[in-house]
């Protein structure tokens, strides 16, 4: 390598850390749980691994209740899924 002048290239290992934003000093809005129904809302995307590839369930959860009330499953994860269950949850 030294005759060739080729040098070597470390790649440091990842070491997860804290990061600048770790939420110690948000407010918090909610304020514990929640006095009222629709008050409330929790989302989530799951992946969910299927013959044909990925697929995304898209869900939208009351956290007074702990019912989902909406959910649309889709094929790619996009705006447009989180848009179209947030829409079946205000119907």
């Amino acid at each position: 390598m030294k005759q060739l002048q080729l040098k070597s290239v470390v790649l440091k290992k990842f070491k997860p850390g804290h990061s600048l934003s770790d939420g110690i000093n948000r407010k918090n809005l909610i304020q514990n749980e929640p006095k009222k129904i629709n008050k409330v809302w929790a989302t989530d995307i799951t992946y969910i691994p299927t013959q044909q590839g990925w697929a995304y369930l898209s869900t939208i959860m009351d956290r007074y209740t702990k019912k989902v009330i909406a959910w649309d499953l889709g094929k790619r994860m996009t705006v447009e899924l989180v848009q179209r269950t947030l829409n079946k949850a205000m119907e």
